[in-house]
């Protein structure tokens, strides 16, 4: 039971509410409630490439787009994205984690934007309908290795595709 003690033990608060065990990082429970406050401290310039992706999604989204959010947490980028953009433009939010799209929706009810959803799902399976601009900010690193490294022809292709077009 050594090893149950110090796994107990491993559990810490790494700000703003959000708890996590060693290797162990969850979106669920309570970690949306806390998610935009956390990230925006803990991850570097987070704020800063919302904007680059506002400014990049000009060249692309038109007046009937349909766009996607993956692993859109609470839906932060993409309520941006909608008030930018426009109410001709669809927006279809995923994340595999219910208690995130749960939080978005709410947050969303307080902003409403009628051409945003949300969509617990997982990406990797999801049904996608043809798309002018596909949004996967902070997500591909939550994809395991193995699937990201996935030869195109199978159900990954949209990872390799996205990590083709990464800037060198």
């Amino acid at each position: 039971m050594q090893i149950q003690t110090v796994a107990q033990q491993l559990l810490e608060t790494v700000g703003d509410g959000v708890q996590t065990r060693n290797a162990a990082w969850s979106f669920g429970g309570l970690t949306p409630k806390h998610f935009d406050a956390h990230v925006s401290k803990s991850v570097p310039k987070y704020n800063e490439g919302h904007e680059i992706v506002l400014s990049l999604s000009d060249f692309f989204v038109k007046s009937d787009s349909t766009c996607y959010e993956l692993g859109s947490s609470t839906g932060a980028l993409t309520r941006k994205l909608a008030k930018r953009h426009g109410t001709s433009v669809q927006w279809v939010d995923i994340d595999v984690e219910g208690a995130m799209t749960e939080q978005a929706r709410e947050l969303l009810e307080g902003d409403p934007l009628e051409n945003v959803s949300f969509v617990t799902d997982d990406i990797l399976t999801f049904n996608y309908v043809n798309s002018d601009f596909i949004v996967v900010y902070y997500t591909v690193q939550f994809v395991p290795p193995r699937i990201r490294q996935a030869d195109t022809s199978r159900d990954a292709y949209w990872v390799a595709l996205a990590l083709s077009h990464l800037p060198r």
